[in-house]
């Protein structure tokens, strides 16, 4: 046998793994890892026993609650602009920290292209509720 055919015959010796090979491992490692998970939790469970804590509560349930704003959106810009006329929409969303900025800035866009907000003449970018003496309420 020549060097050459020596070295196809070591290359053709090597074993490639076969696509069930790899599921096969793939699924042994999955399963180990649960396995590892299982006594983590438990052993999580004890050491809360023994500490009298509460068990372990999944991240997704301890989110805390967003409080719901007290009024809605289109009031509170109302009120705003009652009280300080001539805002701009930055300003709109600063006084109006329970609501989104984005919902702040596309509710006061919404109003004023409705005719429930006048943009001041002065400056576009500020806006205020509309006179009754321009006949809008």
């Amino acid at each position: 046998m020549t060097t050459h055919s020596k070295e196809m015959n070591m290359s053709t010796n090597i074993k490639t793994p076969t696509i069930e090979d790899l599921v096969q491992q793939l699924s042994d490692v999955r399963q180990a890892l649960q396995d590892e998970r299982t006594r983590l939790v438990e052993r999580i469970a004890t050491i809360d026993q023994a500490l009298a804590v509460s068990p372990l509560v999944p991240r997704s349930v301890q989110k805390p609650k967003t409080p719901k704003p007290t009024t809605g959106i289109r009031q509170a810009i109302g009120a705003v602009l009652a009280s300080s006329p001539n805002l701009t929409i930055r300003q709109i969303q600063e006084a109006t920290p329970e609501h989104p900025p984005k919902s702040v800035e596309a509710t006061v866009r919404a109003m004023a292209s409705e005719g429930k907000l006048a943009k001041d003449e002065s400056s576009p970018k500020k806006f205020s509720l509309p006179t009754k003496a321009n006949g809008k309420s």
